[in-house]
């Protein structure tokens, strides 16, 4: 599939269609209603609109749509969203079959009309409808992978004047996926977007600039584009790219203080994330005075805005009494709760762990192991290596020695080395396991080569009683990986 360095989900998020589209034909009374809107005048807008909709202007149902579904003037309801777009799309207005199929694409019993729907709105003229389609085919999104059916809707998006498809276009033409691969075009089609101030396009086009990736490299062309996108276009996500170029000295020279001026400007701007950059920058005084109380509020704006890591990073400044007067163990268990709900896995592994000592929060074993178990699942190495630690003592948990084998060895693959040297006890030991002293070897020698010091009188112990030939083959178990073999605890 093709990688993107640019998230589709950037597009995805201004995806519903709020005002008519280019060349709708609205009464003279649905148009005074948005211009109503567009002054601020929310009520009268919805007056207005109420009015036509009455009087079967689909234009106007599909605004109180909109309305409903923004929660503009209007308490938020998509029941009432999905009854106007529907009333609307039935009477053949194509930005109303394209909310209401988006709107539908998004639950899973009732993708397929949100598909039907979307593909009825291309079909009736809406480029974001056939923008969409290219998008849904490309990645597989609600129908059938096909590159070649995204092509030819990014195409056509194209011709309806649909400038964000010239960026998708550049990028299946530059990995040969579902298009003929073709470099120059890629470029050309990029910079297009690019020029056509499709943010996608400009933060794709600097990065490929700085890596080469499309032929040509170029720290200047990237920062101009960059510069060009922040300050003239003031582009949140564009303004944040430069921040982190400013930061990180790539295509430029390293400079906090410019980092810091526009991750503010991006944050203004309403790139959460960029809170807890300003967060990370006055908690650690770079390019401003140090300040740990302002660099926790930032923290908390970002955790406000559902920035998972800078809930994490609230929850370690209220832990450390940073930017307050005195540990806040509880308000600290509060945030990593918000952390841990938001799947993160430190933040799980850490919930877990505070539920096991009784820090912040009532001890409570069953539920410390089921955040573990939680973090652990998704691939997270002390979480692993915790849980299984539960599995040894059955604490909170029943105990299974054969479970806690596995999940050491899976901590340990990722390069764990108190799981490494546990899993050298268990098969030196044969508990969960057979007994197995070369992999056990193998293991000591993976956590002495990790760091792990306590593992180094083991290994020396167990070699001094095996033959020269069993210590090569451990050596070498060790060396491949154990992937010759596939070895797996409890086998």
């Amino acid at each position: 599939m093709i990688s993107l360095s640019v998230s589709l989900k950037s597009l995805a998020a201004a995806a519903f269609v709020l005002l008519p589209e280019e060349g709708d034909n609205l009464s003279e009374a649905t148009q005074q209603a948005y211009l109503l809107y567009r002054s601020g005048q929310t009520a009268e807008a919805i007056e207005g609109f109420r009015a036509q909709a009455k009087a079967g202007d689909e234009a106007a149902m599909f605004a109180l749509g909109a309305l409903y579904q923004e929660g503009l003037g209007l308490n938020r309801s998509l029941v009432e969203a999905e009854r106007h777009y529907r009333a609307a799309a039935e009477e053949g207005y194509a930005p109303a079959m394209y909310n209401l199929g988006l709107l539908l694409a998004a639950e899973p019993e009732r993708a397929a009309e949100g598909v039907d729907w979307i593909e009825q709105a291309a079909a009736n003229g809406s480029a974001k409808g056939m923008l969409r389609l290219g998008i849904m085919y490309l990645e597989g999104a609600g129908v059938e992978r096909k590159p070649e059916r995204g092509f030819e809707w990014f195409t056509k998006a194209e011709a309806a004047g649909m400038k964000e498809a010239k960026f998708y276009l550049g990028r299946l033409h530059q990995d040969g996926y579902g298009a003929e691969k073709d470099l120059a075009k890629a470029k050309a089609l990029i910079q297009e977007a690019a020029d056509a101030d499709v943010v996608e396009g400009i933060l794709y086009l600097a990065a490929a600039y700085l890596d080469g990736r499309l032929g040509e490299k170029s720290d200047e062309k990237a920062m101009a584009l960059l510069t060009r996108g922040a300050g003239e276009l003031a582009d949140p996500l564009i303004q944040s790219a430069l921040g982190e170029a400013y930061e990180s000295g790539k295509g430029t020279e390293q400079d906090y203080e410019k980092a810091l001026f526009w991750y503010d400007k991006a944050a203004s701007g309403g790139h959460a994330p960029a809170y807890n950059k300003l967060g990370f920058f006055y908690e650690r005084g770079m390019g401003v005075a140090k300040d740990e109380a302002r660099a926790l509020e930032y923290y908390k704006d970002g955790a406000a805005k559902g920035v998972t890591v800078s809930m994490y990073n609230v929850a370690q400044m209220l832990d450390k009494a940073k930017g307050v007067d005195a540990p806040d163990p509880e308000g600290a268990a509060k945030y990593l709760h918000r952390a841990a709900m938001a799947n993160m896995a430190l933040a799980q592994n850490e919930l877990a762990v505070r539920y096991r000592n009784g820090k912040g929060v009532m001890e409570d074993a069953i539920a410390a192991a089921a955040w573990f178990e939680r973090a652990a699942m998704a691939g997270f190495p002390a979480a692993q290596v915790n849980l299984a630690q539960l599995l040894e003592g059955g604490s909170g948990i029943p105990q299974n020695m054969q479970r806690a084998a596995e999940l050491y060895l899976a901590a340990a693959r990722q390069g764990h080395p108190a799981a490494m040297f546990r899993l050298g006890q268990l098969y030196e030991g044969g508990v969960g396991t057979a007994v197995d002293k070369e992999k056990a070897l193998a293991f000591y020698i993976g956590s002495v080569g990790a760091g792990y010091e306590p593992a180094a009188k083991q290994r020396d112990a167990l070699a001094a009683t095996m033959s020269r030939a069993a210590q090569e083959r451990a050596q070498k178990l060790w060396d491949n990986g154990f992937r010759e073999e596939g070895a797996a605890a409890g086998n």
